[in-house]
């Protein structure tokens, strides 16, 4: 698989790691197989990102946070229409920033 195709893989599974984190967020709740989703995605990203032959990652530290803010608006978009809110009424439901850093935080673990 390319560079290119890994880096796409990884933002489309940040979209569903986010989509996931804001729902959860947004009902305070979980459940063990939502965690167990979660936890699963986690593991989707941080495979392709690692560089088996040269080692470190195809996506530093930053450019995951950048891949996050570029997967915001679609997780949102997301979640709004999967879990029966607008956007708007989303958004108050929810803190953005603590969604995002822990997105990070699940991804550079381990």
């Amino acid at each position: 698989m390319s560079r290119d195709n890994k880096i796409s893989k990884i933002e489309n599974l940040l979209d569903i790691l986010l989509l996931h984190l804001i729902k959860k967020y947004a009902e305070r709740r979980t459940t063990r197989s939502w965690e167990g989703t979660i936890k699963n995605v986690v593991d989707m990203i941080r495979r392709p990102n690692k560089r088996r032959k040269t080692g470190g990652y195809y996506l530093s530290k930053n450019d995951l946070q950048k891949a996050i803010e570029d997967s915001w608006n679609i997780a949102m978009r997301k979640a709004s229409f999967d879990g029966g809110y607008d956007e708007v009424e989303l958004t108050g439901n929810i803190d953005k920033a603590k969604i995002k850093n822990d997105a990070l935080k699940l991804v550079l673990q381990g």
